[in-house]
């Protein structure tokens, strides 16, 4: 970092960077040949990215009394010099959001603020926040006219999802009371006094919202009946503590949440997240009991929702475009949305404050890699030493994928020779592939807009099927590795996710909700027409090496793996199997079934079942997950395994003066 940033300087001062370009400091600093391809070596891009944070971190945390604030504009390799008379707030997101509204960003919260709640008044803004001087996750306060908020409680106890009551003199927040439950409480701003409202049951990795109704009367949140009912919005008496459930969703989804009030206090909007992936709007009135009624018809991931002031639109982060939430108002009246911000800043969390008009939102920075690292149980190898002689340098808990964004999904070629995985370095999802040692990188498709949500090798290792999410839909491609040349798999018109080839390469399976529930279907890989192959729930789905039993599991609603019989039709549910959190994160290899856990640390397991059912631990992520689905892919050897592991991860909460 410091060679870049003094490099940097020294042609920023003589004048000599005007027209300095990325391939130029990869010469220059990194001692790259001239001419090599900046897109499959995007280290100066990382690189600048990386000082670019730590810049803006230094200013937010002890560079106050600073005489001069060193900058580097998005999109440019120059500095930028700012004499300062006095300390300056730091400058919201390069596009303002709402048509060029002014927008800045809260100061001195570097970290991951998040969960924004306007004051009544809108002159202060509550919100979740770990200083680097707390023990634990809290609710702070900030006046909007400061520049240093204040924690409402003590640095060593959790709390979470906070938001203000109308008068102003309480917050309600979530208090953690082990790992799939939580309790509500309602706290006082001005002194410690506290009121319970009892305890919310989810599943782990599940933190549900709270809001409070603007006449005061009621709380709304989300709870589970139990693990394996979906999540219900719940009404609770602001007065008694009195709770009713007011949504029912149907089993084979995951439910309802994020369920705020409208402005009039008789209306709610909500998210209902369906069996895999996705979810969309809802809107209900509360006082006829009415039924819900479905807004948008996208089934993508939604980050966040609040009211407009107007009580007519709903401002939600939505993932429209790719697999990266941007901010649009939504019409209640069927009119088309339009976007508020770009996709590139991932914007969530959003909320109004009802007099002023202003806008809250939190902007998310994240960067993950792709790890390559050797199998161990109880911090040792479960494999000889001359085995794990063999690996290639660097390979052992070594980076195979690196650059700015989120690379996740890898998978190993059935040769092992090759490493694919998903990346939205440039923008856009796309799949690329390296070698195994991370070299000779390659984009193997040029997708706009679009969201690759999981993919496969074929078993003769000449095409990669991939699951795409456009325009509203979701279907199976196919690319050819030797001419990059794509074609469908699934029927237009048919939802189709998973791919999954067989064993022999003839068919490939696939899930698809054509019938109402997600269901496993096949399809000769040569086309023809697809059949059913499950009938009580499937999403994923992978044939065993010898092509005798087929394995799946039922998606985040259901923990757990299955198997099927091809020959007979015979079906059980395996005695262990990844939990409803990391569903999605397993894979079959030589030795049995492999899936990512939940250690009793807190760390990330691989864990493998044998083909007899005998479960043991046998490696450990080194690092967070990227994302529940970070995937997770086991060489052929069972010596190594492929996951993201998130490498970066800062956020800042945008205040922006809107008419929303």
């Amino acid at each position: 970092m410091c060679a870049i940033l003094e490099h940097l300087a020294e042609l920023s001062l003589n004048g000599d960077a005007g027209d300095l370009k990325e391939s130029t400091l990869g010469v220059a600093i990194f001692h790259r040949e001239a001419g090599y391809d900046t897109q499959a070596d995007p280290i100066v891009r990382v690189s600048i990215r990386r000082l670019r944070q730590k810049l803006e971190q230094f200013y937010a945390e002890t560079g106050d009394n600073a005489s001069c604030r060193i900058e580097i504009p998005l999109g440019a390799y120059i500095l930028t010099f700012h004499p300062r008379s006095k300390p300056t707030r730091a400058i919201g997101s390069s596009e303002a959001p709402a048509g060029g509204a002014e927008a800045r960003a809260l100061s001195c919260c570097p970290g991951n603020p998040t969960y924004p709640a306007f004051c009544p008044d809108g002159n202060r803004l509550a919100f979740q926040w770990r200083s680097r001087f707390d023990a634990m996750e809290g609710i702070y306060i900030q006046h909007l006219g400061d520049d240093t908020p204040v924690r409402l409680s003590s640095p060593e106890r959790t709390e979470l999802r906070p938001v203000w009551s109308p008068d102003a003199s309480r917050i309600a927040l979530l208090r953690p009371d082990g790992g799939d439950r939580f309790v509500l409480i309602a706290r006082s701003v001005s002194c410690s006094a506290e009121q319970s409202f009892g305890t919310l049951y989810v599943n782990r990795g599940e933190v549900p919202r709270v809001d409070w109704s603007p006449d005061g009367a009621w709380l709304l949140t989300s709870e589970r009946g139990n693990s394996r009912l979906p999540m219900r919005l719940v009404l609770i008496d602001a007065h008694t503590g009195q709770r009713r459930a007011i949504t029912a969703p149907a089993e084979m989804i995951q439910g309802d949440s994020e369920g705020v009030f409208a402005p009039d206090s008789r209306r709610i909007a909500f998210c209902r997240s369906w069996a895999y992936s996705g979810a969309d709007l809802f809107v209900m009135e509360l006082e006829d009991g009415g039924e819900p009624r479905q807004v948008t018809c996208y089934k993508r991931p939604i980050r966040g929702l609040c009211w407009g002031v107007d009580g007519h639109t709903l401002i939600a982060a939505l993932c429209l475009h790719g697999s990266s939430p941007a901010l649009w108002s939504v019409p209640l009246d069927g009119s088309e949305p339009h976007h508020l911000t770009d996709p590139l800043h991932r914007a969530q969390s959003p909320a109004v404050a009802g007099p002023r008009g202003e806008l809250a939102y939190v902007e998310q920075s994240l960067e993950s890699s792709i790890r390559a690292t050797s199998m161990c149980a109880g911090g040792a190898s479960i494999f000889p030493a001359e085995d794990l002689a063999k690996l290639q340098d660097g390979i052992a808990g070594g980076v195979l994928a690196e650059s700015p964004g989120l690379n996740r999904l890898p998978q190993y070629s059935p040769s092992n020779s090759l490493v694919s995985f998903c990346s939205d370095r440039n923008g856009d999802d796309q799949l690329w592939v390296c070698s195994a040692e991370g070299k000779y990188l390659t984009r193997l498709t040029t997708l706009a807009q679009t969201a690759i949500l999981s993919h496969c090798w074929s078993p003769a290792g000449d095409a990669i099927c991939f699951e795409a999410h456009a325009a509203g839909t979701t279907r199976i491609f196919s690319v050819d590795l030797s001419t990059l040349a794509m074609r469908a798999i699934s029927p237009r018109g048919m939802r189709a996710v998973s791919p999954a080839w067989s064993a022999d390469g003839l068919w490939l399976y696939f899930a698809t909700d054509c019938r109402g529930t997600w269901q496993i279907w096949r399809v000769f890989a040569a086309g023809g027409e697809p059949s059913p192959v499950t009938v009580n729930g499937g999403i994923k789905a992978l044939e065993s090496p010898d092509g005798e039993f087929l394995y799946y599991s039922k998606g985040p609603v259901y923990a757990g793996i299955w198997r099927k019989q091809l020959e007979t039709g015979r079906v059980e549910m395996l005695p262990r199997g990844p939990s409803t959190e990391l569903w999605a994160n397993w894979t079959l290899g030589s030795r049995g079934i492999y899936w990512l856990d939940r250690g009793a640390t807190g760390d990330t397991e691989v864990v493998l079942a044998g083909w007899e059912g005998e479960a043991a631990t046998v490696g450990r992520v080194n690092g967070q997950l990227a994302s529940t689905d970070a995937g997770l892919s086991v060489s052929r050897s069972g010596q190594r395994f492929l996951t993201a592991v998130l490498d970066h991860c800062s956020s800042r909460v945008i205040v922006a003066k809107t008419g929303l």
